[in-house]
């Protein structure tokens, strides 16, 4: 009668160890991943991210670690830590600025400037009082042009130099 039911407690014990996880909603993740290669297999530790690769050599297993999950993960850390320092920096100074500028404390070096008046987009002619660079230099190609093309003379200038 003991040996039922130690065996019946033993196989509930089982049932329970198995199944239970699976009834409370949890599906356990197993700690290694394996994935072929071509002289024998990569595992990876999901807990410590450690990266080895396994290869039978002289009727031995060996397994040769790749990437260390601790190693790198710390100099990536304080990587990560000094770009937050600086950005936290950053964002203090910017407050500091805007603080200022709101508080209407900001002098006139610092004051923006006042936006133009709204022109319409109708480009007008320069004054006549004044050529600009481009008309004498279109003046100037011109009378050559006709100089060239009349043979008459030398060419007369256009604009008198300024």
């Amino acid at each position: 009668m003991r040996t039922r039911l130690a065996s019946r407690l033993t196989l509930l014990a089982v049932i329970v160890a198995t199944i239970g996880p699976a009834l409370a909603g949890e599906v356990a993740k197993p700690r290694y991943t394996l994935d072929s290669s071509q002289s024998g297999f990569v595992r990876l530790d999901t807990k410590t991210g450690t990266v080895t690769h396994c290869s039978l050599s002289a009727g031995k297993w060996t397994c040769d670690t790749l990437l260390s999950g601790d190693a790198q993960l710390s100099g990536r850390l304080d990587a990560l830590a000094l770009e937050v320092a600086r950005l936290t920096a950053a964002t203090a100074a910017l407050d500091r600025k805007v603080s200022h500028l709101s508080s209407g404390t900001a002098g006139p070096s610092t004051a923006l400037p006042a936006p133009a008046p709204a022109t319409s987009m109708v480009l007008s002619a320069p004054p006549a009082a004044q050529p600009g660079v481009t008309e004498r230099i279109v003046k100037r190609l011109l009378a050559m042009v006709r100089l060239l093309k009349h043979g008459r003379g030398p060419a007369k200038a256009a604009v008198t130099p300024s």
